[in-house]
């Protein structure tokens, strides 16, 4: 299968998510930036680097939602959470912007293979790895984590 290179490595030197995704970008360039979570990490970033901003392909993130959210009503937490960093972000200039709603996310189906890559990366902290841990492949069913939040 042909695509995008997922990559979860980074052992650069660094145990902070803003380190981590400024030498990323400048390591590998033509970088597509995939946040799941709000955008703190990705607009102190371009704040830090701006240097990176050309260097990045483009930004697909998760923020908003079209019909019920999970915060309020009509806020969506990684917007709600972080909206000063989510100005930034949308500001800069990426190419490519493609935001997703909450919705779309209990649709897409993560393959085996991409969640025990995700599993077995050595996260450095368990806040990290909460993430990969809490969902399935099996988008239908979410673990009793994710069912509390709602």
């Amino acid at each position: 299968m042909t695509g995008p290179k997922i990559i979860l490595d980074c052992d650069l030197g660094h145990d902070d998510a803003v380190s981590c995704i400024i030498e990323t970008v400048r390591a590998h360039g033509d970088v597509w930036l995939v946040p799941v979570g709000p955008l703190t990490n990705v607009a102190l970033a371009v704040r830090q680097a701006p240097d990176i901003v050309e260097r990045v392909a483009g930004i697909s993130l998760m923020g908003g939602a079209l019909g019920p959210s999970n915060v309020t009503p009509t806020a969506e937490f990684n917007i709600w959470a972080d909206p000063h960093a989510e100005q930034i972000v949308l500001a800069w200039g990426a190419p490519l912007v493609r935001m997703a709603g909450l919705n779309p996310t209990h649709q897409l189906c993560v393959g085996p293979d991409v969640i025990a890559r995700l599993r077995n990366h050595r996260w450095s902290s368990p806040t990290d790895r909460a993430c990969p841990s809490t969902y399935r492949s099996d988008t239908s069913k979410h673990s009793a984590a994710t069912s509390r939040s709602r």
